[in-house]
């Protein structure tokens, strides 16, 4: 199995490397010289990042065998995981109502319910911390889109 994750993680490597060249090629329209932002630069930075999870992908491969069994026991190959299925369920159940509330809540109210809810039913973190969390991370994105990058987000109907 590590060598297919190897040669998946190599895959992804040169599927970045080009999507960098890509992203290069896109011209740099004058009305973006006021914000220094060309169009090439977010194509750039998934890449960027798809690059370094194959790097990480490629560098857990090498870890040795008595950490992989430290990790606990491995499932059998072809057997399904009842947990697992309810969690994508769930993830998907979560991500179709938010993209139905969107238009009628607006970003800043259905983002955070959104991640709030996401991480407390799927993840294992206490409320204590999902609740900064559910807050922090759209606020983040709100403070890159509207702010940083001028770009429209849906409104509420509280305005906002």
């Amino acid at each position: 199995m590590k060598w297919a994750d190897r040669v998946t993680a190599l895959v992804l490597l040169v599927i970045a490397g080009g999507w960098i060249y890509l992203a290069n090629q896109i011209p740099f329209p004058i009305f973006a010289r006021v914000s220094k932002l060309a169009p090439g630069h977010y194509p750039m930075g998934v890449a960027i990042l798809l690059a370094v999870v194959a790097i990480i992908l490629f560098m857990q491969t090498f870890r040795g065998k008595e950490n992989v069994e430290k990790d606990g026991p491995q499932e059998e190959p072809g057997r399904r995981n009842p947990k697992a299925i309810q969690h994508l369920l769930t993830g998907f159940s979560l991500f179709l109502a938010y993209v139905i509330s969107v238009p009628f809540l607006g970003f800043a109210l259905a983002s955070p319910l959104f991640v709030f809810f996401f991480i407390w039913l799927i993840g294992r973190y206490s409320l204590l911390l999902t609740i900064p969390i559910g807050i922090g991370i759209p606020a983040i994105l709100w403070i890159i889109f509207a702010w940083w990058l001028v770009t429209p987000l849906p409104k509420g109907p509280l305005g906002f």
